[in-house]
């Protein structure tokens, strides 16, 4: 599910957009070898981008389930448990989205 909300909806309504709006002069300077190839436009995707971003969301979901396991491990509690540590857990997986995120 998260990666079809993540990725696969965003792409869907992008190469709709594409589809309907067709070359641009925008479009034409950003893609210059693809503008003779796909002479109505289209959504590109550079595959240099979206490797990072998978390397960067695989890290990221290591380090949160090893903190999952953790706190199972140490507290009986995924998610739960005493209030610091509940709260910490809590901080430490908004800076992990914000680090994904940015």
């Amino acid at each position: 599910v998260n990666v079809f909300l993540g990725l696969g909806l965003p792409w869907m309504i992008a190469s709709i957009y594409w589809a309907a709006e067709g070359q641009t002069g925008p479009w034409r300077d950003k893609y210059p070898e693809l503008k003779d190839k796909y002479k109505d436009g289209g959504f590109a995707v550079i595959a240099g981008d979206l490797v990072f971003s998978v390397i960067i969301f695989t890290m990221c979901s290591c380090t949160a389930l090893a903190v999952i396991v953790y706190r199972r491990r140490a507290f009986q509690a995924e998610l739960g448990g005493p209030k610091g540590v509940k709260t910490n857990t809590a901080i430490f997986f908004v800076m992990l989205w914000l680090f994904y995120v940015a």
